[in-house]
């Protein structure tokens, strides 16, 4: 039952996040974060996997948006190049899920690289068009850069669960 709150909470949020703008996303994703480690959080080092995330989408996201794969306007990216309040709040949420209902695929690297060419992809082309972001020209060139980023950052989102013991509760 607690990974079926894990995945709703963050679907809910995730939407939360897209439709309603950073601010809401922000107050919302504190809210989803107390539930989160009121009701599912079963290690306090789970916090240190929500932060390596929220490093990584700064990071990572903040290179898509330098090289035009992400295109946001510029009044809602954070210091005028990192990227917008509701995309690092995501970050922090898709951590959320990796020691739970996505725990299944702690030590299956394969399928984690799978997983991380489809799905974020999905999610990424699913914002741009319910958000005020696209996803930058040559489309398909675009999304390929975010599906083989993903391939990589998710398997270490999975290995950093392992190194954390937070594999199993």
């Amino acid at each position: 039952m607690k990974n079926v709150a894990n995945a709703g909470g963050f679907q809910l949020l995730w939407f939360v996040c897209v439709l309603l703008g950073s601010w809401v996303a922000f107050f919302s994703t504190l809210v989803y974060l107390t539930f989160h480690a009121r009701y599912l959080q079963t290690k306090h080092k789970e916090f240190v996997l929500m932060f390596a995330f929220l490093v990584i989408g700064c990071v990572w996201d903040g290179l898509l948006i330098h090289f035009g794969v992400l295109i946001f306007p510029s009044e809602s990216l954070l210091l005028g190049t990192l990227p917008p309040v509701w995309l690092l709040c995501l970050w922090v949420s898709v951590a959320t899920m990796l020691a739970h209902c996505l725990r299944f695929l702690v030590g299956r690297h394969l399928l984690a690289v799978c997983l991380g060419f489809i799905s974020p992809v999905l999610s990424y082309i699913g914002g741009a068009k319910l958000s005020d972001a696209e996803i930058g020209a040559p489309y398909f060139g675009s999304v390929f850069i975010i599906a083989v980023g993903w391939a990589v950052i998710l398997p270490l989102g999975f290995i950093l669960c392992q190194k954390l013991q937070l594999d199993h509760e």
